[in-house]
């Protein structure tokens, strides 16, 4: 019997992965998602993983928000309600408490595409804190998805790219190093409508855009890559390399042998550029 995730289990197993569905969920009361503990958590984070800009961005924001560096990660959380401000606390599973509870929500899935595909590699957590009325730019993530909605109101719009050329062009910027908004709505879109309770499953790449409703907002953001998608990731990444060496690479699966080169050279010179950051952040 599930925890944390209600939802239909042929839904989970037939569509998570390919589709956006519906979900509910029972983590709404979790101590770890309370104002004041999250707060707390913004606090010990470091600066590298706490991003916040204003709240009252357009629809389309290719480039992303400038953050405000007169307030700290804690600051902002505190304030929420009043000031106006957009924040997602990044990569939270990097502290043991939080680990924990991602993996107990991500140990609930059972998906038939997810098992083709080896099971999950990972297991990552974020966390997005709103104002009242804010609004998140149109943008996609890499990851399979689950988000669960804590405190507040929201109505997320999810669709697909315009075509195939459009989702080529985006990710190889994307993974290539630029921000995660993109140029255009989804299209052939859903909307959800969230309450605290209620929850949706994002497939990878899919372009989504929310509308935050008039309290603040606390969002749990539970997500995770296959080998089969981070290898997707590192052969677009590759690829925007190739491409400004004047190359015409063949996309994500287009040559499976290409892709695995592709890849595997991604995270040779990816592995190189740690160790080098790693050698010189040591010298004093």
């Amino acid at each position: 019997m599930s925890q944390f995730i209600d939802v239909d289990p042929e839904v989970m197993r037939k569509k998570f992965g390919y589709d956006a569905f519906a979900v509910r969920h029972n983590l709404v009361d979790h101590p770890l998602l309370q104002i004041d503990r999250l707060a707390q958590l913004a606090d010990s984070l470091p600066p590298d993983q706490a991003e916040h800009t204003d709240s009252d961005a357009p629809d389309i924001l290719p480039g992303g928000g400038e953050q405000d560096t007169r307030l700290t990660a804690g600051e902002v959380v505190r304030g929420i309600e009043a000031n106006g401000k957009w924040m997602v606390l990044k990569r939270v599973h990097t502290d043991p408490e939080y680990a924990e509870m991602t993996k107990q929500i991500l140990d609930e899935i059972d998906s038939e595409k997810v098992e083709r595909e080896g099971g999950r590699i990972s297991s990552e957590c974020y966390i997005l804190i709103s104002s009242p009325s804010s609004n998140v730019p149109s943008h996609f993530d890499p990851e399979y998805n689950l988000l669960f909605q804590i405190h507040g109101t929201k109505e997320i719009t999810i669709g697909k790219f315009k075509d195939p050329e459009t989702e080529r062009v985006e990710a190889e910027r994307y993974y290539g190093g630029g921000h995660r908004n993109i140029s255009d709505l989804p299209h052939n879109a859903q909307v959800f409508a969230m309450g605290p309770g209620d929850g949706v499953h994002i497939p990878p790449q899919d372009p989504h855009a929310i509308k935050n409703g008039p309290e603040y907002s606390i969002s749990l953001s539970t997500s995770f890559y296959t080998k089969p998608q981070a290898e997707v990731v590192d052969v677009y990444a590759m690829n925007a390399r190739l491409r400004r060496m004047r190359l015409s690479p063949k996309g994500p699966g287009e040559s499976p042998a290409a892709d695995r080169l592709k890849a595997s050279t991604w995270r040779g010179m990816r592995e190189a550029r740690n160790a080098v950051r790693k050698v010189t952040s040591g010298r004093s």
